[in-house]
């Protein structure tokens, strides 16, 4: 689905899976959620897509095309089995092919639990993970290049003598890619939070895991609820990696819209994520590479299988291990 207005397309949904109580609720949702994304077209509109993949165990046939993107947390009807009595909805925000917004979840706890990808912003996902790649690939040849970094993330050393020009021309690549989809990840984390308001997932508990920037839009979902008032929709949620800052009163607010456990997995020897982060938030620290300190948030401490950006995904299975989250 591209575009925030594509909610149209929800009418679709409300025929055949109205044969239990679960899919009656999607139905009318489904309804709701048409209505949410005309409402919010005009002011979401620099979202381009954004849209529901259920993810399975099985491995898409080589050649085999898509199932089009859902406009809800709920898949198309022809696809539905015996409705789950809960919904997982997983955001992954660091992408290196379109099949790693369901690939990444494929560990994930399934047992009376429909596990729905969120798949968002493709274009600049892809874009993002190539500036980013394409930055470790030269950092590693520098031998000093990765020891002003991590002085860098460390101490806090954000003049720009304190950097090689070289260094700084690679921050600024990834800098420029960063910060569009940092804007995208609140806008989409937004439309996401009037989705579930919408009760377009049926009305079930619903829990929320997110990495890099598809933690920051779940963050950015949170604080739209609380805004909102809107409780009791999100059961759990797991952001990890998390390129926002840890002001206590932002994370009382997120902690207001969970009504279970809010897990904040941390490490800090990301030092991508606190290279970019600090560039363009000099005085922050993200809560991605430390402990939030507010009562009710469980920070987790992921050091011993996260030391960069990118083993989030590479180590995802072994991450819900640590948090609780597998068969």
């Amino acid at each position: 689905m591209t575009g925030v207005g594509a909610g149209a397309a929800a009418t679709g949904l409300t025929t055949g899976i109205v044969g239990s109580s679960v899919g009656m609720a999607a139905a009318f949702g489904a309804i709701g959620a048409r209505s949410v994304g005309d409402r919010m077209s005009r002011r979401l509109g620099d979202v381009k897509e954004f849209g529901f993949r259920e993810v399975t165990n099985q491995r898409k046939d080589t050649g085999a095309e898509e199932l089009p993107l859902q406009p809800v947390p709920v898949p198309p009807p022809e696809h539905m089995a015996d409705p789950s009595l809960t919904v997982t909805i997983c955001v992954s925000g660091m992408v290196s092919s379109a099949e790693d917004f369901t690939r990444v979840w494929r560990g994930l706890e399934s047992i009376d639990c429909q596990r729905m990808s969120l798949v968002w912003e493709t274009e600049e996902l892809l874009a993002l993970n190539k500036s980013i790649v394409s930055f470790l690939k030269d950092q590693a040849a520098q031998a000093a290049g990765k020891w002003l970094i991590e002085k860098f993330v460390i101490h806090g050393l954000v003049a720009a003598v304190a950097l090689p020009m070289t260094l700084m021309s690679v921050s600024s690549l990834i800098d420029s890619q960063w910060t569009v989809v940092m804007n995208r990840a609140v806008l989409a984390g937004q439309l996401l939070a009037h989705v579930l308001m919408s009760g377009a997932h049926g009305g079930r508990p619903v829990t929320l895991i997110g990495f890099s920037m598809g933690a920051r839009l779940v963050f950015h979902c949170l604080l739209e609820l609380c805004r909102c008032q809107a409780k009791g929709i999100v059961e759990h949620a797991v952001l990890l990696g998390t390129p926002v800052g840890v002001t206590p009163q932002r994370w009382r607010m997120a902690r207001t819209a969970v009504a279970g456990r809010l897990v904040n997995g941390y490490s800090n020897q990301d030092w991508v994520l606190g290279l970019s982060f600090r560039a363009r938030e000099l005085t922050l620290v993200a809560a991605g590479m430390s402990p939030v300190k507010v009562t009710g948030v469980e920070n987790v401490d992921l050091r011993s299988v996260v030391s960069a950006h990118t083993d989030y995904s590479a180590n995802m299975a072994a991450i819900l291990d640590i948090l609780g989250f597998v068969e």
